[in-house]
């Protein structure tokens, strides 16, 4: 379990060692506490040193299993699911727990998503005071940026499918087309489970700033942004149903066309057959089975009426 303090001042933010004992930070201070763990019992076991509410321990220790923001016994918790790092398509869950002066994000060890939310925040060019909420913003605002990133990449991905699409449809695979459309679906569907779940927080008023309308206002811009971002992957699917309908519809016209091929086959053979069973009962009385040249004349004729057929066809359009 990896574990870093932050002290949240009106002025910054600012990394300060922390030897695990919460009664050592100062209440009249804020504090952001960042751990990364893949596993959570260790997590929550740490952080039972609080006397939290056992349905809170509960939240976060198992937070796929959380749908909504909780509030309990004045402590607030979010389980966000977010891409992981090492696969986009798979999903994570940030854990984000604040209660009094405290703030707690919870993720997994090789996760990246908020990585840079001390740097964003060192570097913003804009005068502001720091505050929990300020940094919930920020964390939002990446985990929206990660999204948009992973988005491009699969819209770049279904772009260039399509042109292979329009160039060459038959040396595209079926199961690429499949494939590209579940890798949409979950993305869509991490994308829909923070939109909803984020949704929710600006009504949940825990930081007691004064600036706390105006930080909700600026987080109603970021859930925009997931809207947009759920209409981006709603487009992609569409494109990708218009792929596979497309793919199908070539199927059905390969399909078509063996089954002309047979029936144009089967229209050659139907006199020759005829002829063939003509002459092949047994009377005793068949004139032209005493002809010297009777089989070569009778073969002709089966050639001149496969000739006369293809001909035929052909000004009909059969092999088009």
């Amino acid at each position: 379990m990896l574990q870093q303090l932050r002290q949240i001042k009106s002025s910054g933010i600012e990394k300060i060692d922390f030897s695990g004992n919460f009664e050592d930070l100062d209440p009249d201070e804020a504090y952001w506490l960042e751990i990364k763990s893949d596993d959570r019992l260790p997590v929550v076991e740490f952080l039972a040193s609080l006397k939290l509410d056992e349905r809170v321990l509960e939240r976060i220790g198992q937070s796929e299993f959380s749908s909504r923001v909780h509030v309990i016994s004045g402590a607030v918790v979010l389980n966000l699911p977010v891409s992981k790092t090492s696969d986009f398509l798979q999903t994570d869950y940030l854990t984000i727990f604040a209660k009094d002066n405290l703030l707690v994000t919870i993720i997994g060890e090789e996760n990246t998503t908020i990585d840079k939310v001390e740097e964003e925040i060192r570097n913003n060019p804009f005068a502001f005071e720091l505050n929990r909420y300020l940094v919930l913003y920020y964390m939002v605002s990446e985990v929206s940026q990660k999204d948009m990133e992973y988005a491009c990449i699969l819209r770049k991905r279904i772009h260039v499918l399509t042109d292979r699409m329009e160039n060459d449809p038959e040396a595209v695979p079926l199961d690429e087309i499949i494939n590209s459309k579940k890798e949409v679906s979950q993305l869509s569907n991490i994308v829909e489970d923070q939109y909803h779940l984020l949704s929710f927080t600006p009504r949940h008023d825990w930081t007691n700033v004064k600036e706390t309308e105006k930080i909700i206002s600026e987080m109603k811009y970021l859930f925009r942004g997931f809207d947009y971002l759920k209409r981006i992957l709603e487009r992609q699917e569409d494109k990708l149903a218009s792929l596979h309908s497309q793919y199908q519809l070539m199927l059905q016209e390969k399909g078509n066309k063996r089954l002309n091929i047979l029936t144009i086959v089967q229209a050659i053979f139907v006199p020759l057959t005829l002829i063939a069973g003509i002459y092949g009962m047994n009377f005793l009385k068949m004139p032209e089975l005493q002809w010297t040249f009777g089989y070569y004349l009778i073969l002709g004729i089966m050639g001149l009426i496969v000739l006369i057929e293809l001909v035929w066809f052909k000004k009909k359009g059969w092999f088009d």
